[in-house]
C-alpha cells in the first residue's frame, strides 16, 4: 500500500490545533509562543533549551520574518 495523505483545506493552519498536530514528531527542540484562550501571552519551550538558545531561536525567527526569508538555514543570516 502507498503512503496515506492527509488533505486539509487551504486555510487549515488557521486552527492552532492543526498546526500543532502537523508539527508533532518533527522537532528535536522548540519554542511555542501564542495567545491563550483568555487572550494572554503564553510561551513554552522544550526543556533541552536554555535561555540563550531560546533567545537565539526567537531572534532567528524574527530576522526571517522581517526579511521574508523562510527557505534558508540559520547559517544564511547576514
Amino acid at each position: 500500500m502507498g503512503d496515506i495523505c492527509n488533505f486539509r483545506p487551504k486555510n487549515a493552519a488557521i486552527d492552532p490545533d492543526v498546526v500543532l498536530q502537523e508539527a508533532a514528531g518533527q522537532f528535536d527542540s522548540l519554542v511555542i509562543i501564542g495567545w491563550d484562550k483568555e487572550g494572554l501571552l503564553d510561551a513554552r519551550a522544550s526543556l533541552n533549551l536554555n535561555h540563550a538558545e531560546i533567545h537565539f531561536l526567537i531572534s532567528v525567527f524574527q530576522h526571517k520574518l522581517l526579511s521574508s526569508d523562510f527557505s534558508g538555514d540559520i547559517d544564511d543570516i547576514d
